[in-house]
């Protein structure tokens, strides 16, 4: 007898399924971000074995969407993510704001920032969004494209990222927050408006707790090898006294110092980012999880 959790899980995601190949995936299909021919939508092939697959903040599977227009079928390799169903650690990670947020970038943001077609050079094609305040949480949803069919992948390397990809990362970061900076001078207005609508997520204060444990713990181990060799005691010792407060420290080096403010990612790392490789040397990068 499966556990109650499990059965609960599986009837949400069937649910889920039956309400993207019923509802979603048509609409998507008349919205035209398929492109400008009109298409119809026929049937999706689920990933075997990726339905449902469970991620730290999120529930993902992958699938190819079958359309029908007047040349014939089109296959769209997607991503579709879910907001997790357990309500507590929805509350606690603030993922419900952090879906609304994502939805709202690639709504609003990303096309009000993007110039000469730029922005999806830096990340994957969006399908379709839900995550108003209105909606059930856990129906929260995001469609991409699948990037995996594009040749793009998670870097072998986890923790230690040489300097081939940190540089890549870095130039099409660079790119993206070039972008703001045009945006900014170009309608200073809407450009503010839509900051304003984001919804901070990250660093709460009602969390301040959790950060002091969490950094101070992370600076205790990091720096342990070198206190014991009697390396760097100083200036570890003065970034202690800086994190005696976390939240109040990391506030502070987060203000925005004016004319430097750009829109961020807000969550880049190795996971958000996938490379495109030739010959083992990454050549292109795409962010995601924003």
């Amino acid at each position: 007898v499966l556990p109650r959790t499990v059965v609960v899980r599986t009837r949400a995601m069937s649910s889920r399924l039956r309400d993207l190949t019923h509802k979603t995936l048509p609409w998507i299909a008349a919205s035209g971000r398929l492109g400008e021919s009109a298409v119809k939508f026929v049937k999706c092939v689920f990933d075997d074995g990726s339905s449902g697959e469970a991620q730290f903040a999120s529930s993902v599977c992958f699938l190819v969407a079958v359309f029908e227009d007047d040349r014939g079928i089109v296959e769209q390799p997607m991503l579709v993510k879910y907001n997790i169903d357990d309500e507590l650690t929805r509350n606690w990670l603030c993922l419900n704001e952090q879906f609304r947020n994502e939805v709202l970038v690639y709504e609003n943001v990303i096309p009000f920032l993007d110039r000469d077609h730029t922005m999806i050079r830096i990340f994957p094609r969006y399908f379709f969004g839900s995550a108003s305040e209105s909606d059930d949480p856990s129906q929260y949803t995001i469609i991409l494209e699948d990037l995996r069919s594009s040749g793009f992948k998670l870097s072998p390397e986890i923790i230690d990222l040489d300097y081939a990809h940190c540089a890549l990362a870095f130039r099409k970061l660079g790119v993206f927050h070039a972008l703001s900076f045009a945006a900014k001078q170009s309608n200073l207005k809407e450009f503010t408006n839509i900051v304003d609508s984001l919804i901070e997520s990250r660093l709460l204060e009602r969390n301040s707790e959790s950060y002091d444990y969490l950094y101070s713990r992370s600076l205790d181990r990091a720096a342990e090898p070198l206190l014991k060799n009697g390396e760097k005691i100083e200036e570890i010792n003065n970034f202690k006294n800086k994190l005696k407060n976390t939240y109040v420290y990391f506030k502070n080096i987060l203000t925005v110092q004016e004319p430097m403010g750009v829109i961020c990612h807000g969550d880049f790392c190795r996971n958000n980012v996938l490379y495109k490789y030739e010959n083992g040397t990454p050549v292109d990068i795409k962010f995601f999880d924003l």
